[in-house]
């Protein structure tokens, strides 16, 4: 499935991609402290009281912030999933497409993540939870695919085994955000994503 039909999917117009893509890049390089839709409106170029036509409030544009976070990366990593190639490959392609969408978008995923916990709302923690379960089911699929292609040990958990590799995505990223912030030019990303797969593909792969 591409972009656009996912984008169809959640209903968001053209303005409103706009618009949840401004608020995107506010989000990744000032927190969402300094979201305001007075700042987003300036940043798409549209008077403050146009934003309501598009959404009612703050708050109903960050829940669909995190449909749109959803929507993004399941179009960018779904492809991936009817490649004509084993489920290794696939899986492979997928930890370095994933890393580097997510480092593109400075981790925005971390910030939603903590904003959805931190503030104790329920209706965040599903909009969370529902992103984390679309990623896990593509992964699922893959992990099915090699079992069943004999390349994974028949033995697997597909559903924890996803959740593991998410842990180590999600981990790998965590370090390279904090040591980015902190000026460190130890990090390297591309020997970590190798290191990821070395090591998840140890535990899975068949002997």
């Amino acid at each position: 499935m591409d972009s656009k039909d996912i984008y169809s999917q959640h209903k968001f117009t053209k303005r409103q991609r706009d618009i949840l893509s401004a608020a995107l890049r506010i989000i990744a390089t000032e927190g969402t402290k300094s979201l305001t839709l007075k700042k987003v409106s300036n940043y798409v170029g549209i008077t403050d009281a146009a934003i309501y036509k598009h959404f009612k409030n703050k708050r109903h544009l960050i829940i669909c912030l995190y449909d749109y976070v959803k929507a993004m990366i399941i179009s960018t990593i779904s492809p991936i999933v009817t490649q004509k190639s084993s489920a290794k490959d696939r899986i492979s392609i997928l930890i370095d497409t994933a890393i580097e969408y997510l480092v593109a978008h400075k981790g925005v995923n971390l910030i939603l993540l903590a904003e959805s916990i931190y503030h104790n709302d329920e209706e965040l923690r599903e909009a969370m939870l529902s992103i984390f379960q679309g990623v896990g089911t593509l992964i699922k699929t893959l992990l099915l695919a090699g079992i069943a292609t004999k390349e994974f040990k028949e033995e697997l958990d597909p559903d924890m085994t996803a959740i593991c590799l998410i842990g180590m995505i999600q981990a790998t990223l965590t370090r390279y955000m904090l040591e980015k912030e902190a000026n460190k030019k130890s990090f390297d990303l591309d020997k970590m994503k190798e290191s990821i797969k070395k090591n998840f593909f140890y535990g899975v792969t068949k002997k």
